[in-house]
């Protein structure tokens, strides 16, 4: 799996995009996010979930108070901060490439004027 970071070249950007992945992808992912459901976890930095090559940037995953969706720090720098009741909605949306990926995209968060895009083949 990868991410990019898609500032412009579409209207839907910007966005963050991981694209590319397999069931092991997803499989990590969804553990990575149920560690930030059950408290076991503040934060995922995702550059460092096995499978997950992030282009030079770095990507993490918060668990927060309220929604705040992706932050930009810099131009390679972010955050995705949500609260628990988001977090199991977006671990239950990256369920659905474990039990099927085949050509299919899922927008993960589109809480902040940067979304958060899931493709199994890059496009939407």
């Amino acid at each position: 799996m990868q991410i990019d970071y898609l500032k412009e070249g579409n209207e839907d950007c910007p966005l963050l995009r991981l694209s590319n992945g397999n069931h092991e992808d997803y499989v990590k992912l969804v553990k990575n996010i149920s560690d930030l459901i059950e408290n076991r976890r503040k934060s995922i930095l995702v550059n460092d979930v096995e499978g997950i090559a992030t282009q030079g940037l770095t990507l993490e995953f918060v668990l927060g108070k309220e929604n705040l969706g992706i932050i930009e720090f810099d131009p390679k720098h972010f955050k995705c901060i949500l609260n628990n009741e988001k977090w199991h909605k977006v671990r239950a949306l990256l369920q659905g490439f474990i039990e099927n990926s085949k050509n299919q995209y899922q927008w993960l968060d589109e809480t902040s004027n940067i979304s958060l895009l899931v493709t199994d083949d890059g496009k939407w």
